[in-house]
């Protein structure tokens, strides 16, 4: 099942972002896909994130390329991480931002049952804690998105 969604997600990769060779992707232990969007943009995508009861929401790491540390932005959301605020994404990587977006609880590639505004505020701590454990954070998290 694994060779199957890394074929699927390197097809994928193709088609969304022609300049994206195979080369050019990592699959990371937990199974994600990282690849660069442009030259200078790197992204981890679909990085199941464990929630204190077990369930594992999809989450994307977006940095800018040669970014070691930084301080994180996160959005969290049940419209599709994948197209939420990508306008705003860009620009607050090349201010120097880490961007985290993440799929509520039962909604697209997150695990669970989407039950609105039940989980949200156990999980938002959850993924912030997260957050602050990675090495690529310096400490410094803020959110934005409705």
């Amino acid at each position: 099942m694994k060779r199957i969604f890394g074929i699927m997600a390197l097809s994928l990769c193709g088609m969304l972002f022609p300049q994206c060779k195979a080369a050019d992707l990592e699959a990371s232990e937990n199974g994600a896909i990282s690849a660069p969007i442009d030259s200078t943009i790197v992204i981890e995508r679909n990085v199941m994130v464990d929630m204190r009861d077990g369930v594992k929401l999809a989450t994307d790491i977006y940095k800018m390329k040669g970014l070691e540390r930084g301080p994180v932005l996160l959005t969290r959301g049940p419209y599709n991480k994948n197209g939420l605020w990508m306008s705003e994404r860009d620009r607050f990587l090349k201010a120097g931002y880490i961007v985290v977006s993440q799929d509520v609880r039962g909604r697209y590639a997150s695990e669970g049952v989407f039950e609105p505004h039940k989980n949200e505020t156990a999980d938002g701590v959850d993924c912030i804690e997260w957050i602050m454990a990675q090495p690529w954070c310096d400490g410094s998290i803020g959110t934005f998105g409705g």
